[in-house]
């Protein structure tokens, strides 16, 4: 980010390089896989947004 103050990135990375690399791999699964379910939940909403659009085109198409 290029709001963040370049000391609190260092405190930042030093917290991080702290930490074992068991512990930075399990990090990056969980913020990983939270992601992932994240861009599901946006793709069925895209999804049902899409299929009401589609929907309303079909009834729009039927009463011309």
């Amino acid at each position: 980010m290029k709001d963040t103050p370049k000391y609190i990135k260092d405190i930042q990375l030093k917290i991080w390089l702290e930490k074992s690399p068991g512990e930075r791999l399990y990090q990056f699964l969980v913020d990983n896989d939270k992601m992932y379910q994240g861009i599901l939940v946006l793709q069925k909403k895209n999804e049902k947004k899409n299929l009401r659009d589609v929907e309303r085109h079909q009834q729009n198409e039927k009463l011309k």
